[in-house]
């Protein structure tokens, strides 16, 4: 095994089971902010981040009507809203990530297209124990790749490496699978509703939950 790995785990659909109520406090607080007529299928954007769709949808209005400061205002509407919703853990998640914690050799990070309050309050929730720079997320980043990137480079950092002997971005969804291949990292797939669309861009390697997985 080499000497130094990197796991850069997804949240939503990998380690918390809240795609289909993010998507919909997501919807909801776009609403009340006062967005009108937008496409909610969010997997059409050009970057499946909360970043990039907020700031399109504010972009699509005209000069007149965008909102100032439309990512810190959304950031807290939506964590209100998130914090009335149950957040459970994929199956494995929390003992996974305990394990692979004590493991030498092996380093976790967590790259999400949420926003930073969200992000947090969903890896406290299911009872995972993690620091701030482990964290990246995307208040201030729109792109996935960058995302990635980011934890990468703090985590180097932070081990005061200049590189990672292998890199594994594990994830649920295509925008996962897709980032990982744009930025040439191993990937690993979790998760059965998004399995065959995963496997026919390329996935290899892929569990059904946390329970099983290994590197």
């Amino acid at each position: 095994m080499p000497a130094n790995i990197l796991l850069i785990f997804d949240i939503d659909g990998t380690l918390t089971d809240t795609v289909s109520m993010y998507h919909k406090i997501f919807e909801e607080s776009l609403m009340e902010l006062g967005f009108q007529n937008f496409n909610s299928n969010f997997n059409t954007y050009k970057h499946h981040t909360d970043s990039f769709v907020v700031n399109e949808i504010n972009r699509n209005q005209s000069d007149l009507e965008q909102k100032p400061n439309i990512i810190s205002k959304f950031e807290r509407l939506i964590f209100e809203k998130i914090k009335s919703e149950k957040i459970s853990e994929i199956e494995g998640a929390k003992k996974q990530i305990e394990k692979l914690s004590k493991m030498k050799g092996i380093t976790i990070c967590y790259a999400t297209g949420s926003v930073y309050q969200t992000a947090k309050y969903k890896l406290e929730q299911i009872g995972i124990t993690f620091s701030l720079d482990q964290l990246s997320c995307s208040n201030m980043i729109e792109e996935r790749e960058n995302i990635l990137l980011e934890a990468i480079e703090i985590a180097q950092k932070k081990k005061n490496i200049s590189r990672f002997d292998r890199i594994i971005s594990i994830g649920d969804g295509i925008w996962d699978l897709k980032t990982a291949q744009n930025l040439n990292l191993d990937f690993i797939g979790i998760g059965s509703k998004n399995k065959n669309i995963l496997l026919e861009n390329g996935m290899i390697n892929w569990f059904k939950n946390l329970s099983t997985f290994s590197i």
